[in-house]
């Protein structure tokens, strides 16, 4: 994602001063209502990315991806302020119905602090939280498995220190629990993904043996 917000998303958002982003941009005439809140690292991979939301929505499904929504050539801490609810994260995952939480090989999404802090409003909010993986495979699914067994939103990361210290202030004295319902979501949603892989091959081979 950093490589294409440097070379493709910047250089078409460079119009009215970079105050816009790409997604007002393209939609200026017709602006899109969210329909999925999408929580991701910007570590992976562009394409599987990509694959991983076509693979799970419909091509029309209008998403929050916050490298597209955001103005990518300013400072974008000043349209963030310091009140966490009035920041176009919140505001977005407001009127999304769901979230979709996208974990590549690097599984450091989890660690993101602004993941945990949407996932912190999912759980406030009552929004489904979906899991879309890029790779298929046991050995994926069991190493996110032990991510999440260990998530910690005191061990949380971010690109900016200013971030960082907002969201442990506004979750502060709730570490724990929230810890406890993350890991419960979260380990639900790679038990679906087993559970959906394992229905998949005997499907396949039942409709392959009747054929």
């Amino acid at each position: 994602m950093h490589t294409v917000v440097d070379l493709f998303i910047k250089p078409r958002t460079k119009a009215h001063s970079g105050t816009c982003g790409l997604a007002l941009t393209w939609n200026a005439e017709q602006p899109k209502k969210v329909e999925k809140f999408v929580s991701h690292s910007w570590s992976g991979r562009f394409e599987c990315f990509v694959e991983t939301l076509s693979r799970n929505l419909r091509p029309q499904t209008v998403v929050f991806v916050c490298s597209f929504a955001l103005p990518q050539n300013l400072d974008v801490g000043p349209i963030l302020g310091n009140d966490l609810e009035m920041t176009p994260f919140a505001q977005a995952h407001d009127v999304a119905s769901d979230v979709w939480l996208i974990v590549d090989n690097s599984v450091d999404v989890i660690d993101r602090v602004w993941v945990i802090y949407e996932m912190y409003l999912s759980l406030q909010r009552n929004k489904p939280i979906h899991m879309g993986l890029t790779t298929a495979g046991v050995e994926f699914r069991g190493k996110i498995m032990e991510k999440v067994q260990s998530v910690d939103v005191r061990k949380t990361k971010a690109t900016k220190q200013s971030d960082l210290d907002l969201i442990k202030a506004a979750i502060a004295g709730k570490e724990d629990t929230l810890n406890s319902k993350i890991r419960e979501e979260l380990e639900e949603k790679v038990h679906q993904q087993h559970e959906h892989a394992r229905f998949l091959p005997r499907f396949s081979h039942s409709r392959a043996s009747s054929a």
